[in-house]
């Protein structure tokens, strides 16, 4: 009988019984005590029970079969589904063949810190397929549409501890690549510690946003030609004499911007009377993805420019973090986010290294991402971005904030009614008992003097915009229209090392209790400031009046700091201890700023223009010196 246990455990395992691997290491363990004690053999280290051995595991979607026992490469699976039966234990390896995946990859990981879970994808492409894709319902800040769906998910971490999720590398030879085959989020981790990606590519087939390069243009602003060539990955086709985007682009105002690659400069448009697909009186087709606008009342277009064009609506994002910790991204490229990028909230501990949001190498692409690049919203403990690059994004690389919740009415002396005011911002819980709030005053965004703040004790989800609080004491004071903070989630945050170019909004907005630290970073024309620190209770209900931060050694070429809070009413301070130093500024760029105290700009330096500082006397608090 005993053999017969051990002879089991060397087996393949049958399909339609997936023994759990823990299972029978417990049945082979009993069976060295029965041996060991019959036989008065030493029992064996519990290293070399069958129960604590590492096992590896193979998907090939070519060549395998759900049929088979996973255990050894010519006995792999197909797809993903015989490893929801598993749970993966430390030191435990999934190898992933490339080809397409009908199926996501949600994992079941419980690893250890030195010895996590590794799931690795080999070099090649790894397509994975929309139509049987796990699908959930996530509210997620800044990207909630009016109406939510399930938004299709390539790789869901839930519940995971301690995985690593792994490519062979990102340049051409043997680089991995995580293809999504319709408008998919990359990744969720959700409720999930110590999860890491590294060295894989990231991209979609079909990229969400259009584009086209001008490569000649003839003509006088009263009739001319141009002809432009599609970049590879977007798709067109001609209907009723006008060039039209085809494929699942979503829905929503469509929008467009103008791009300069070489200068790395790129700026929103309006549609209406700008978009040359349409004004163009005749569209002729030259050959494969070249065609030829005809134009009367018109210049003819400029020659290196990019046009790229993108639907509003976001109801999709490129991937998210939630509720999770030890979030760890090295060494990952992203070439195309389905809609804004990485999107973190309530979150502790996030790491990018060596992050790539750019279009690929050898491409007419030139949009990374579809709107933002990084974004955190009510985060907390280390948030570390280094040396990672964006170029082509829609919006800003980097956004680090928390959320107003402006006040509706106190139902009882220890509740407060709260709600999400902005429509792309509301549905997620954005407080727990435990946690720390303040009341802010809508219209100077600070504090009520000698206001108390209050802890949470309970948290009623009323409908996906009300949420009732209760408290630990009577509610604190407020007036029409105010807003509480949730103070308990800033986390500190480190930009270090950092490259953003052809970006049309801001490079980094940052707006965090916390401390922070940016440093060694080259921001090229961004066509609004290179640095905005805000906290609004009127707009985006962005909350986060700056603490601490130090601006030390950056370059911003064409493109300012800004210090900008939405303040409407007096002149008392709302951020503090801002100090900019030593960074060089050129073509123009400088220094503006308003209502904030212990603001210190020392030893910056031009390009020989001179660097212009701008700042209100009648609320600002500042030291300038030896400033050239």
């Amino acid at each position: 009988m005993f053999p017969s246990l051990i002879t089991l455990w060397k087996q393949p395992i049958p399909n339609n019984m997936l023994y759990s691997r823990t299972l029978i290491g417990l049945l082979a363990a009993l069976t060295g005590l029965v041996l060991a004690s019959s036989c008065s053999q030493k029992e064996p280290n519990e290293t070399d029970k069958p129960g604590n051995t590492p096992m590896v595991w193979y998907v090939n979607p070519g060549e395998g079969s759900d049929d088979h026992s996973g255990d050894s490469k010519n006995k792999a699976w197909k797809t993903f589904a015989p490893l929801k039966q598993l749970l993966l234990g430390p030191a435990d390896r999934v190898v992933v063949s490339p080809g397409v995946h009908t199926q996501s990859l949600v994992p079941r990981a419980h690893g250890e810190p030195n010895h996590p879970a590794v799931i690795e994808f080999l070099p090649g492409i790894h397509e994975f397929a929309e139509q049987d894709a796990t699908r959930q319902i996530y509210f997620i800040s800044n990207s909630v549409a009016t109406s939510t769906k399930p938004m299709p998910i390539a790789i869901l971490a839930k519940n995971c501890k301690h995985l690593v999720i792994k490519g062979s590398g990102t340049k051409a030879e043997g680089r991995t690549t995580i293809l999504m085959g319709g408008r998919m989020t990359h990744f969720v981790n959700d409720q999930s510690e110590g999860i890491r990606y590294s060295h894989l590519v990231f991209d979609l087939k079909r990229p969400t946003v259009s584009e086209f390069r001008v490569v000649s243009s003839t003509g006088t602003n009263t009739k001319s030609s141009s002809e432009i060539v599609i970049a590879d990955g977007s798709t067109a086709e001609l209907r009723d004499g006008k060039l039209q985007w085809t494929g699942d682009l979503g829905n929503g105002t469509p929008l467009m911007q103008e791009a300069i690659p070489a200068e790395g400069r790129a700026w929103r448009k309006r549609m209406q009377g700008n978009n040359p697909l349409e004004y163009a009186t005749r569209t002729e087709a030259l050959g494969e993805n070249l065609y030829r606008l005809h134009f009367e009342g018109h210049a003819p277009l400029t020659v290196g420019h990019q046009f790229q064009f993108r639907n509003g609506m976001r109801d999709v994002v490129g991937a998210h973090n939630t509720r999770s910790r030890d979030i760890v991204i090295e060494d990952v490229s992203f070439h195309a986010f389905a809609g804004m990028g990485i999107i973190s909230q309530f979150t502790e501990n996030l790491t990018y290294r060596r992050v790539m949001v750019v279009p690929p190498k050898n491409s007419l692409r030139t949009c990374a991402a579809w709107a933002d690049g990084f974004h955190y919203s009510g985060c907390r403990g280390q948030i570390i971005i280094e040396d990672c690059v964006f170029s082509g994004l829609q919006d800003d690389p980097v956004n680090v904030h928390g959320t107003h919740l402006q006040i509706v009415e106190s139902p009882a002396s220890n509740q407060l009614l709260v709600r999400f005011i902005h429509k792309q911002t509301y549905g997620f819980a954005a407080f727990q008992p435990g946690d720390t709030i303040a009341v802010i005053h809508s219209r100077n965004l600070r504090e009520h003097p000698n206001n108390p703040r209050r802890k949470v004790t309970a948290v009623k989800h009323v409908n996906d915009r009300d949420w009732l609080l209760t408290l630990d004491g009577t509610v604190p004071r407020f007036e029409e229209n105010d807003v509480i903070d949730n103070i308990s989630w800033y986390p500190d945050l480190t930009i270090r090392g950092c490259k953003v170019d052809m970006c049309p909004t801001r490079g980094f907005l940052v707006t965090t209790r916390g401390k922070v630290l940016i440093e060694g970073n080259t921001l090229k024309r961004c066509r609004m400031p290179g640095l905005l620190i805000e906290n609004d209770a009127s707009g985006w209900f962005e909350s986060g009046p700056v603490r601490d931060m130090l601006v030390r050694n950056n370059h911003f070429i064409g493109c300012d700091i800004r210090i900008h809070p939405r303040v409407k009413t007096g002149n008392l301070p709302v951020h503090e201890n801002i100090r900019i130093l030593e960074n060089e500024f050129s073509e123009g760029a400088g220094i503006d700023g308003h209502h904030v105290s212990g603001l210190v700009i020392s030893h910056n330096r031009s390009d020989g223009a001179g660097i212009e500082i701008k700042l209100d006397p009648n609320n600002t608090e500042s030291v300038v010196t030896d400033n050239q």
